[in-house]
């Protein structure tokens, strides 16, 4: 133990950031198992805690709309985190970052305690959803579709972005309390903070392609004004649309290239959290002392299994990554081509549009306004293209750490 880490001894309620514990249910949500440290926090023996149902320790104050969630996804095959107040037996609260998943005939929850920022922000966020719940009275339904409103509110586009994000930055401010070696932390990171960057630019690119998709029209009828003498200009024009849909027509691919990319990412980095999480806990458990009422050797079987799944569902999800980069970054370059095309259309359209004297000043302002057409484009690319380069080799390093080793 670290010099600042103070275990508590048979105090209900109170862990250390150091500490990490776990429970395994049946499908009913029965306990059938749990580490020393569960039993502990609950404040109850292990008499009354084996074959208690898990809301023993769930607290009054917690919303009907997050363990509906829980539920749904659990049921539906599928891992989720949420922040989650508990009560042990004499009352007392605590809060944990939990992580429920499936396993071989129940469910597993590992509990971390939440320290960061984001923990402070979801606190209050819970107390406006207790006080909705009540006055409203809401169903755990309602409850649900609240919750879902608020986190697009506060920016996450799903409640999945949203745990992803919550369980990287607690895992993150766990690892950095613990003095231990965050260079996993700051790859995942970056690969997050370049993920964003990509998605903002690809934004800049589709929207500057819907806004100035009218271009090359106006051009060509600014050169019907001009009769015979726009026919030259009527013509770069043509060429410049035909261009232009052919990058409308690869932005759409690119478009569900960058969704991808992200999808995948977010998997990765929730996987790669969750098997931290999960190798950690099945080390814990392997040292503790032995409990008459759990079974260390049954439990060990289900740690491990799952350790070992979620390792080698982290690397699946990297190398799942690493491919939609590869798919994105294909489609990226395709567009460049096609922007070097463009610009030598433009170019041809403005010697064209140097040689009619009447008109040069309408064709040059709309010259000039499809370079800076091209400029937008152009840099979007050139700023995709160097994040696609940068989550590639993050994604390389963190393939060669050590935990995956043995995968």
């Amino acid at each position: 133990m670290h010099a600042f880490e103070t275990r508590p001894e048979n105090t209900e309620g109170d862990y250390d950031v150091s500490e990490i514990f776990f429970s395994r249910t049946d499908p009913s949500g029965i306990i059938r198992a749990g580490n020393d440290v569960f039993q502990r926090v609950s404040g109850h023996d292990w008499s009354s805690l084996i074959n208690a149902p898990h809301n023993i320790i769930r607290h009054k104050d917690m919303s009907k709309g997050v363990f509906c969630l829980l539920w749904q996804t659990i049921k539906q095959g599928n891992p989720i985190a949420a922040y989650v107040k508990n009560k042990s037996k004499n009352g007392k609260e605590y809060w944990v970052l939990a992580l429920a998943m499936p396993v071989d005939g129940g469910y597993i929850s590992v509990r971390i305690k939440p320290t960061s920022a984001l923990f402070g922000v979801i606190k209050k966020e819970y107390d406006d959803f207790i006080k909705k719940e009540h006055a409203e009275k809401l169903s755990p339904e309602k409850s649900l579709e609240m919750i879902a409103s608020r986190i697009q509110e506060l920016g996450f586009s799903s409640y999945k972005t949203f745990m992803t994000h919550a369980l990287f930055t607690e895992w993150g401010a766990r690892e950095a309390a613990l003095n231990r070696d965050v260079d996993l932390v700051h790859l995942l990171k970056e690969l997050s903070d370049l993920g964003s960057v990509l998605l903002k630019e690809a934004g800049t690119l589709l929207s500057a392609m819907k806004i100035r998709r009218f271009l090359p029209l106006n051009l060509e009828i600014e050169s019907a004004k001009m009769g015979k003498d726009g026919d030259s200009i009527s013509a770069v024009a043509l060429q410049y649309q035909k261009t232009v849909v052919e990058i409308e027509a690869e932005a759409k691919n690119f478009e569900n290239s960058v969704s991808l990319v992200l999808e995948k990412l977010e998997d990765a980095q929730f996987l790669l959290c969750a098997s931290q999480l999960m190798s950690e806990v099945a080390s814990v458990f392997e040292k503790q002392t032995d409990s008459h009422e759990v079974d260390r050797g049954v439990e060990m079987v289900y740690l491990t299994n799952k350790s070992n799944e979620e390792k080698s569902k982290a690397l699946a999800g990297l190398m799942d990554a690493r491919k939609a980069l590869d798919v994105f970054q294909d489609s990226i370059q395709l567009i460049r081509s096609l922007l070097l095309s463009l610009e030598i259309v433009r170019i041809t359209g403005k010697i064209e549009s140097s040689r009619i004297d009447q008109h040069a000043a309408a064709f040059n302002e709309l010259m000039n306004q499809l370079k800076q057409f091209q400029v937008t484009l152009i840099q979007a690319v050139d700023k995709m293209n160097k994040c696609t380069k940068g989550l590639k080799e993050n994604s390389n390093k963190i393939l060669l750490k050590p935990f995956f080793r043995k995968v």
